[in-house]
Parts: structure tokens; C-alpha cells; sequence
């Protein structure tokens, strides 16, 4: 009787030592698959930052946009104002191109920047010193 006891209890200590070992085993090749994947999962991580910064970046393009929109539209832009000043109170323009038979003029595409193809556009112009020359609004059609 002594004998069928242990034997049932070594029976029993083998599937646990068993169990443990499958547990042990799970756990180290998970713990190996997130080691081999961690430079993949940091990346992702810093993506998931850089999306929500560049989220903030488009919202406050947007306002400035509409900032410029309504000041345009109610007359109170004024000429020579400098590039530099310009930028930084209305935010970066979406396209910078230079015109004049020497390039001496740049004009500045602003328009709301999540809104391709409704949104109305603004053409800053600017001269040779950088000052504010002229501007037009174009309305979405």
C-alpha cells in the first residue's frame, strides 16, 4: 500500500515538474519573441508620439489659417509686413514659390492644411526685401 501511495505520488510530482516546465517554457519563448520584436515596438511607440505631435502641428496650422482668412477678408492685412513676421504669426505657408523675371518676388500658398480641395486659398506675395507686397484670396469653389 506504502508503495502504490508513492508511486502515485511521484506520478503526481512528474506531471507537476511537467506543468512547470510548460509554463517555463511558454514564458521564456514569449519573453523571446518581444525581446527579438522590442526595436519594432519602440518604433511604434515613438510614431504613436510623433502622431500626436504632428496632430497638434496641423491644428494650430489650421487656426492660424483661419486667423489669416478672417483678417484677409476683413481688410486688415497690411502691406510690408516682413516674411519672417508673417510666418510666425500665420504659420508656414503649404507651398513657397519664387516668380518676376529675376525671381524676385516669392509667393506663399496658405490654405487650411487637412483641406486639399475645399479649403480657400491665400497667396501672399512678397518682394526682393521680404516685405508683403500683396495678397488675394481665393475662394474654394
Amino acid at each position: 500500500m506504502k508503495r502504490l501511495l508513492m508511486r502515485q505520488d511521484q506520478a503526481m510530482i512528474i506531471k507537476i515538474r511537467g506543468i512547470c516546465l510548460i509554463i517555463l517554457m511558454l514564458a521564456l519563448f514569449s519573453g523571446c519573441s518581444v525581446l527579438r520584436h522590442s526595436q519594432e515596438i519602440r518604433t511604434l511607440q515613438e510614431l504613436s508620439a510623433s502622431g500626436s505631435e504632428i496632430d497638434d502641428y496641423l491644428e494650430k496650422q489650421k487656426k492660424k489659417f483661419y486667423l489669416l482668412r478672417d483678417l484677409v477678408l476683413s481688410a486688415q492685412i497690411k502691406k510690408g509686413i516682413r516674411k519672417e513676421q508673417f510666418i510666425e504669426q500665420y504659420g508656414d505657408p503649404v507651398l513657397s514659390t519664387l516668380s518676376g523675371k529675376g525671381k524676385e518676388e516669392e509667393t506663399l500658398l496658405y490654405r487650411d492644411p487637412t483641406g486639399f480641395f475645399d479649403s480657400d486659398r491665400i497667396y501672399a506675395v512678397f518682394d526682393c526685401s521680404g516685405r508683403l507686397v500683396s495678397w488675394e484670396l481665393v475662394p474654394a469653389e
